[in-house]
């Protein structure tokens, strides 16, 4: 598979804990593909604004691949900002008490990332986590469904995994759009209480077409 794009679906499993230890080694990873997300800060509305405005009178027929230039619009959950020191992540405003995240990176790149079984995809973590840190870091994966967003194919995945004696919860989108790989990584602490609402901004999600 390929690596640039391990590194990022990684780094999203990372983000919380390399937020918490001050750890720049993401960035690193991040800085080059990462799609920066543009919303007003939240405050005390209950969602900031749609990373990409959605454009109502876009249509997509699910029943059919489609692959063409496009951002992902989706709405964030109520209190999340934008991270200055990282482009394309979001952290919550009581930060870092509350070390959530939510990131948005795109990977160039052809391959399809849907085509692998839970158990590859399952592998291929934990062995980039063994890679990163030289220990073994357990992965659960509780929910491996394969979906369609406006003719991309998709991975919908729900995993725990435990990183220096912390268990982190996520929720990520996976979606294949022909020749990049659009990767949106919701991250909590174990029972943080964030989960319900990333689920309803994954039901959010839609593309939004770009000009090439």
């Amino acid at each position: 598979m390929n690596k640039k794009l391990i590194l990022l679906l990684t780094a999203g499993l990372m983000a919380a804990q390399l937020l918490g230890c001050g750890n720049n080694k993401q960035e690193s990873v991040e800085e080059e593909s990462a799609v920066e997300i543009s919303t007003a800060d939240s405050g005390d509305n209950e969602t900031s604004s749609d990373i990409v405005p959605v454009n109502p009178s876009q249509q997509y027929d699910d029943s059919e691949d489609v692959y063409e230039k496009a951002e992902i619009s989706c709405s964030l959950s109520k209190g999340f900002k934008a991270y200055e020191a990282e482009e394309g992540m979001y952290v919550h405003k009581n930060y870092p008490k509350d070390l959530s995240t939510i990131s948005y990176v795109i990977s160039e790149g052809d391959e399809n990332i849907t085509e692998k079984s839970k158990e590859e995809y399952q592998t291929m973590i934990e062995q980039d986590f063994d890679a990163s840190y030289g220990d073994t870091v357990p992965v659960t994966i509780e929910q491996y469904d394969r979906i369609r967003i406006d003719g991309r194919p998709g991975l919908k995945i729900r995993l725990q995994y435990e990183l220096k004696g912390t268990v982190y919860e996520q929720l990520s989108y996976n979606l294949f759009n022909g020749d990049e790989t659009h990767i949106l990584t919701f991250t909590q602490e174990e029972g943080a209480g964030w989960m319900d609402d990333f689920e309803k901004c994954g039901e959010s999600i839609h593309f939004v077409a770009t000009e090439e």
